[in-house]
C-alpha cells in the first residue's frame, strides 16, 4: 500500500524538458502524492485546454526511465495509457523529467504505437541529446516493450489505478 500525501509535496516543483520543440515547462497544476526512489505518483489538468482531454494520473519510475500517463476525459473515462521514455533529475525539490521523445501508446483495446521516433532521430542527428541519453532511452524503450509484450504492464499502470481509486475516495 502507498502512502498518499499530497501535503507534503507542495513545495516541489515538476518540470517537462523537451528537446523538440525546446522548452522547460513548470508543471504547475500537477499534484505530486508520492516520491520515493522507485516512483512518482501526480494527477494533473491538461495545461491548455482541450476537447479530447481533460488530465490524468502519471507514475514515473525513474530506475525504468518511463513515466506511465493515464489520460482522461472530462467524464473520467480512459482515452489510452501514454508512456514517455524520460530520464528523471531530482534536485532538491526540484523534478524535472526530460522527455526523451520516444512514446508509446497503449489504447483500451491494447493496441500499441509508437509515436515521435522521428523527432528521436532528429534529436540524435543534430546532437540535442547524448550518446548516452540515446543509448539509455533505447534501453528504457526496449525494456517497456518487453512488459507490455510480456503481459506485464498491469505492474505499471497499478499505482496509477490505486491514485485513482484513493482520490475517488478522499477527493
Amino acid at each position: 500500500m502507498i502512502n498518499y500525501d499530497p501535503q507534503k509535496y507542495t513545495d516541489f516543483n515538476i518540470y517537462r524538458r523537451r528537446y523538440i520543440p525546446e522548452e522547460n515547462i513548470l508543471l504547475k497544476k500537477d499534484v505530486i502524492y508520492h516520491i520515493s526512489e522507485d516512483l512518482i505518483l501526480t494527477s494533473w489538468t491538461a495545461l491548455k485546454e482541450r476537447t479530447d482531454m481533460a488530465g490524468g494520473l502519471s507514475a514515473y519510475y525513474p530506475k525504468l526511465g518511463v513515466k506511465v500517463s493515464k489520460k482522461i476525459t472530462a467524464d473520467g473515462d480512459l482515452l489510452y495509457w501514454y508512456n514517455d521514455i524520460m530520464e528523471l533529475i531530482i534536485e532538491d525539490r526540484t523534478i524535472t523529467m526530460n522527455d526523451m521523445l520516444l512514446d508509446i501508446l497503449v489504447y483500451p483495446d491494447n493496441t500499441i504505437k509508437l509515436v515521435d521516433a522521428d523527432e528521436f532521430a532528429d534529436a540524435m542527428e543534430t546532437d540535442l541529446i547524448t550518446k548516452e541519453q540515446s543509448i539509455a532511452a533505447m534501453r528504457a524503450l526496449s525494456g517497456l516493450l518487453n512488459i507490455v509484450y510480456e503481459g506485464s504492464y498491469d505492474t505499471l499502470r497499478a499505482p496509477v489505478e490505486e491514485l485513482a481509486s484513493y482520490i475517488k475516495e478522499h477527493g
